[in-house]
């Protein structure tokens, strides 16, 4: 996504690297999301895997919970 966004719309984004995300992955998308938020750019981000989902809460890298 950061390449992309570089390369399609010049834009540069804070680098996001799997292992920023290895311990505690939504709080540091949640802070790299903030990041770009103060560059005041706006992202629409889609996740359209739900069988991806499925497989990760069934190996429980992430937990459901009710809202």
């Amino acid at each position: 996504m950061i390449n992309s966004a570089k390369q399609q719309r010049d834009l540069s984004l804070p680098e996001l690297t799997k292992q920023d995300l290895k311990q505690n992955p939504i709080m540091r998308f949640s802070e790299w999301l903030e990041e770009i938020e103060q560059d005041s750019y706006t992202m629409l981000l889609m996740l359209d895997e739900f069988v991806e989902l499925e497989q990760a809460f069934e190996e429980q890298r992430l937990e459901k919970t009710a809202g």
